[in-house]
């Protein structure tokens, strides 16, 4: 009997928001890598990622600079 073996692999992209991590997830032959990462990296500039929170919720994940941040 011959050994088997799935040839695959995953592609995760991902990012965090308050409530979490959103993903991409694409599981693929390792064959189909090159092309599939292509995509991906296309793919996520059409993906928009909305959650509720408030402020403070939210404060981790800002870009505004330390100082004008309340105290």
């Amino acid at each position: 009997m011959a050994d088997e073996y799935a040839d695959q692999m995953i592609i995760i992209f991902s990012t965090p928001t308050p409530q979490g991590v959103s993903l991409l997830y694409k599981d693929i032959s390792s064959a189909d890598r090159t092309d599939w990462m292509w995509d991906m990296k296309h793919l996520v500039d059409f993906v928009g990622i909305s959650y509720m929170g408030t402020l403070k919720n939210g404060r981790p994940f800002s870009l505004v600079p330390i100082f004008f941040q309340a105290r």
